[in-house]
C-alpha cells in the first residue's frame, strides 16, 4: 500500500488508487464511472504492475489502452514485463503496434529477424486481427523486409526454382505456385493463418509480398523499410542521428531566457494524458522536482512530459543505444532527468521559485544542454590536473583516486562512481549539482596534494626512488598513500628538525612513535590509551603554513583535514600497542620505514 499512498503527485479528486488493494469493490465501482481518458490519466500514474490490476477492475480495459499514447503502453509493457501483458498487447491499436515494431524489430538501421520472430509470435497470440492488418496495410518493403528476415520463397518457374538452403526446413504452399520455407520454425504458427487468409481474401497483396520476396535484394527492401521507420519515428520524436547528436551542444546558464512565452508555443500534440513514465521515475528530492511541484500550470506540465519524452528519444539515439532493450530506457531516462536538474539548477542560481519560473517558460532541452556543458567543464579540470600531474601525481594518489579521476576523464561525459551493497562500486551519470561540486572539491585537493607535496614536503623523483629502494619494490607498484608521505613528513620533522619523505630507520619511526603518541586515561574501556600530540600537530602545521606555497583558505583548510586524517590513522594502528617491542613494519601503511637496512 505504501507505492500508492506516496505518490504525491496522484490526483485523488475522482479515484483514490489505495482502493485498489483495500477495497477493489469500491474501486471498480468508481473506475467504471470514470471517462476513458480519466481512466487513462490515473492508469498512466500508477506503479508497476499495479497498473494490471487497475485494468483487470476495468470493464473498458480495451479502450483505455487504446487511449494512452504508444510511448506509455510501450514503456509500461517492457517495465512489467511481456508474459504479464499479453492481455495489454492484445489491446493495441494499429499505430500502438507499430510503434512496438519500430522499436523492437530495429537495432540502429538494421533489421533484425530474431526479435521479428519473438514480436511476431507475440502478436500472432494475443492480437491476430491487428498484425494482419499490418500485413495489409504497412508499406509493401517493410512487409518483405520482415519475410526475408524469415521465410524464404521460391517459385515453380525456370527463374527461380533454385531452391537452395532449404533442407530441414518447414513447408507450406497455398496454391502450389509459391513455395514458403521458414528459416525460424517459430515463425511458422504465426504467420501460416496470415498468408492463409492473404491468398484467399487479399489475393493481390498476397502475389506482389511473394514476388517481392523473391525479386527484391534484402539490403535494397531494407533500406526502403528504414526510411519509411525513420519517417514515421521522427513524427513520434524519435529522430536520426545528425539531429539527434545535436543534443550535445553546450549552453552557458546565461543562455536560459525567461520569456513570457505562451504555453501553445511548445507544443502542437494532444495533450490528454501525455506520458508520465519519465516524471514519475524522477527523484523527488531533487531541485527539479522541488521546482517541478511549484508549477502551477497542468498544460504546460503536460508539454513538459512531451519534452522529456523526446529528449530521452535523443539521447538513445546519438548515444548508439538498442530501442529494444529495457535497461536503455531506464539509462536514458536516468540521463535526462540529472542532467536537465544540474542544468535547472545551474540557471535558477539554486532558487527554487527562478527554477519553477524558467521551467514554465523555457524548452527542456537548452536546460539539459546547460547541465551537459557543465559536466563537460568538470572533465576539462580533472583532464588538466592528469594531463599536469603526470606520473608524480599518479604515484601521490590511492586506487581508489585514480579510478575516480579515470571516470572523470576517459568517457566522452564524465561518470561518478557509485557504490552498491553487495556488489563493486558502479559507475552512474552524475545527478545533481552537489555531486558535480563535490567532485569539483576532490580535484581541487588533489592539486593541492600535489602542490604540497612539491613544494612544501620535499617530494621528488629522487625521493620516491628511496622509497621503493626502501620497500624492496622493486616493480614500483605498491601505493605510496599522501597521508603516509605527510606522516612521515611529521616525524622527520619531529626527530631532526627537518621536512623531507625520505623513508625512516626502524629506530627512528619507534622513536617518533614514543614522542607524537601521549598517555590518556581512557573513561571508557576498550578507548585508545594513547593518543596524538596536539601541540607537535598543530607546530607542524605552522612551520609548513610558512613554507613557499601561495596558501589560500581552501589550501588550509584542506591541510587541517590532511592532519586530521594522519592524527587518525596514527591512532588506529598505535594507540593501543605497547611501543617497547618491536613493530612489524612490513603490516604498517601510515609511515614510510626502511625495510631492507641492515
Amino acid at each position: 500500500m505504501s507505492d500508492l499512498s506516496s505518490n504525491k503527485d496522484l490526483d485523488k479528486t475522482l479515484f483514490d488508487p489505495v482502493w485498489l488493494e483495500c477495497n477493489t469493490e469500491k474501486a471498480k465501482a468508481v473506475i467504471d464511472k470514470l471517462r476513458i481518458e480519466d481512466q487513462a490519466r490515473y492508469l498512466s500514474q500508477l506503479p508497476g504492475k499495479i497498473k494490471l490490476d487497475f485494468l483487470n477492475l476495468s470493464s473498458k480495459s480495451k479502450q483505455v489502452v487504446q487511449a494512452l499514447a504508444p510511448e506509455e503502453v510501450y514503456y509500461m509493457v517492457k517495465e512489467i514485463g511481456v508474459s504479464d501483458c499479453l492481455p495489454v498487447l492484445s489491446a493495441l491499436t494499429g499505430e500502438q503496434m507499430q510503434y512496438f515494431f519500430d522499436l523492437e524489430l530495429w537495432t540502429k538501421d538494421r533489421f533484425v529477424p530474431q526479435r521479428a520472430v519473438e514480436w511476431i509470435v507475440i502478436m500472432g497470440q494475443c492480437n491476430a486481427k491487428k498484425l494482419l492488418d499490418w500485413f495489409l496495410q504497412e508499406d509493401i518493403d517493410q512487409v518483405v523486409t520482415l519475410l526475408k528476415g524469415l521465410v524464404l520463397v521460391y517459385k515453380k518457374d525456370e527463374m527461380t526454382d533454385s531452391y537452395a538452403g532449404i533442407e530441414g526446413l518447414k513447408h507450406y504452399s497455398p496454391d502450389g505456385v509459391y513455395d514458403i520455407f521458414f528459416l525460424d520454425s517459430k515463425a511458422f504458427e504465426p504467420l501460416l493463418p496470415i498468408f492463409k487468409l492473404l491468398r484467399g481474401q487479399y489475393p493481390e497483396t498476397f502475389f506482389n509480398v511473394m514476388e517481392g520476396a523473391i525479386w527484391h535484394s534484402r539490403d535494397s527492401v531494407e533500406e526502403s523499410a528504414y526510411r519509411w521507420r525513420i519517417s514515421r519515428t521522427s513524427s513520434r520524436g524519435i529522430p536520426d542521428f545528425e539531429e539527434a547528436f545535436e543534443i550535445y551542444s553546450r549552453l552557458d546558464p546565461d543562455a536560459i531566457k525567461e520569456l513570457p512565452v505562451s504555453e501553445t508555443d511548445f507544443f502542437e500534440d494532444d495533450y490528454i494524458n501525455p506520458p508520465t513514465y519519465i516524471i514519475e521515475n524522477m527523484n523527488p528530492g531533487n531541485f527539479f522536482s522541488k521546482c517541478w511541484a511549484l508549477l502551477k500550470s497542468e498544460e504546460r506540465q503536460k508539454a513538459i512530459r512531451w519534452e522529456l519524452v523526446y529528449l530521452a528519444n535523443k539521447l538513445m539515439v546519438a548515444d548508439g543505444l538498442d530501442s529494444g532493450k529495457f535497461e536503455n530506457h531506464r539509462r536514458v531516462i536516468s540521463k535526462s532527468l540529472a542532467f536537465v536538474n544540474i542544468g535547472l539548477e545551474l540557471a535558477a542560481q539554486g532558487d527554487v521559485q527562478k527554477g519553477a519560473t524558467i521551467l514554465s517558460q523555457s524548452w527542456a532541452q537548452p536546460i539539459f544542454q546547460v547541465g551537459y556543458g557543465h559536466l563537460l567543464n568538470l572533465k576539462k579540470k580533472g583532464t588538466e590536473l592528469v594531463k599536469d600531474g603526470g606520473i608524480f601525481l599518479d604515484r601521490l594518489i590511492s586506487d581508489v583516486d585514480r579510478d575516480i579521476l579515470s571516470s572523470l576523464t576517459v568517457f566522452p561525459i564524465p561518470m561518478i562512481k557509485s557504490r552498491v551493497v553487495g556488489k563493486e562500486s558502479l559507475l552512474k551519470d552524475f545527478e545533481s549539482l552537489d555531486e558535480v561540486e563535490q567532485t569539483l572539491n576532490f580535484l581541487k585537493k588533489l592539486t593541492f596534494f600535489r602542490r604540497l607535496a612539491k613544494q612544501c614536503l620535499g617530494v621528488s623523483d629522487s625521493v620516491f626512488e628511496s622509497i621503493f629502494k626502501a620497500r624492496g619494490d622493486e616493480e614500483k607498484s605498491e601505493e605510496i598513500s599522501f597521508q603516509a608521505l605527510t606522516a612521515t613528513a611529521l616525524a622527520r620533522f619531529i626527530l631532526f628538525e627537518e621536512i623531507s619523505c625520505e623513508p625512516l630507520s626502524s629506530s627512528a619511526a619507534q622513536s617518533f612513535l614514543k614522542l607524537i603518541l601521549i598517555p590518556r586515561v581512557p573513561s571508557v574501556p576498550g578507548e585508545p590509551v594513547q593518543v596524538c600530540d596536539d601541540e607537535k600537530l598543530m607546530n607542524f602545521y605552522a612551520v609548513l603554513l610558512d613554507g613557499p606555497l601561495a596558501w589560500s583558505e581552501e589550501d588550509r583548510e584542506f591541510l587541517g583535514d590532511l592532519l586530521a586524517q594522519v592524527m587518525q590513522d596514527l591512532e588506529i594502528q598505535f594507540s593501543m600497542i605497547n611501543l617497547k617491542k618491536p613493530i612489524h613494519w612490513e603490516h604498517v601503511d601510515i609511515l614510510i620505514v626502511n625495510l631492507v637496512s641492515k
